[in-house]
This record gives structure tokens, C-alpha cells and sequence, in this order.
């Protein structure tokens, strides 16, 4: 699987999750047309894509991120790159962006038995 299709086989799966991908993207590319300035990095959106991580376009679109987005946006070559495998590694390390699945709670489940036993009468006060 090439690179570009590992990206957006990737990408329809974040969107899965976060169905405002779309929206966020350009409402980022609308924040940068009212700024002249430097775009996103060629090198940047070169890395984005070997990486397969959708997730970082995302995170660098939201508007509390810009901060950090337009850092990204002065550099070149391969502190671009480098910045964009760092921001990679955070937003794993963290867990940014993972799907977020309740786990049974294990009291809960000790005082809901707890009820039954004591309901069926096998447990007294």
C-alpha cells in the first residue's frame, strides 16, 4: 500500500470519529487567506502524508493549536519535518486523538452484584 493510500485509508477512519475533519480543514485554510503569509510546508505536508497521521493536520487546524501552527509554518526542510515526527510522537504518547471507550468500572459492578445478592437473599445487612 503506497503512502497516499495508506493516508487517506487512515483518514476516512478519523473522520469515522471526528466528523467535523472537514469543517475544521477549511475553516483553518479560511483563517490563513485572511493572513498573508507562508502556507503549510511542502516538506511538512510531505511528512504528514509518510506518516499516515490525519490526526496532525487536525490537531495543527484547530484554532487553539494556531499558535503552534504558525511556528510550523516559518520553517523548512527538515526542522519542518522534525517538527511534524515530534508533534507526531506527542499526540501518541498522549493519546490525543484515541477513541475514548468506557471501561466497566469494577466497584460499580461489585455493588451491583452486591444489590442482587442481597435482593435474592443471598446476602444480609
Amino acid at each position: 500500500m503506497s503512502e497516499n493510500e495508506q493516508f487517506v485509508t487512515r483518514g476516512r477512519e478519523f473522520v469515522k470519529t471526528h466528523p467535523d475533519y472537514f469543517d475544521v480543514l477549511n475553516d483553518a485554510e479560511a483563517r490563513l487567506k485572511n493572513v498573508s503569509g507562508p502556507t503549510l510546508p511542502e516538506d511538512a505536508a510531505d511528512e504528514i502524508k509518510k506518516l499516515a497521521r490525519p490526526d496532525i493536520a487536525y490537531y495543527l487546524a484547530l484554532p487553539e493549536n494556531q499558535p503552534e501552527a504558525q511556528v510550523l509554518l516559518s520553517m523548512k526542510g527538515e526542522r519542518a519535518r522534525d517538527k511534524i515526527r515530534r508533534l507526531a510522537s506527542r499526540l501518541e504518547r498522549h493519546g490525543t486523538f484515541r477513541a475514548v471507550t468506557s471501561k466497566p468500572d469494577e466497584v460499580e459492578a461489585y455493588l451491583a452484584q452486591r444489590r442482587e445478592d442481597r435482593r435474592t437473599g443471598k446476602r444480609r445487612r
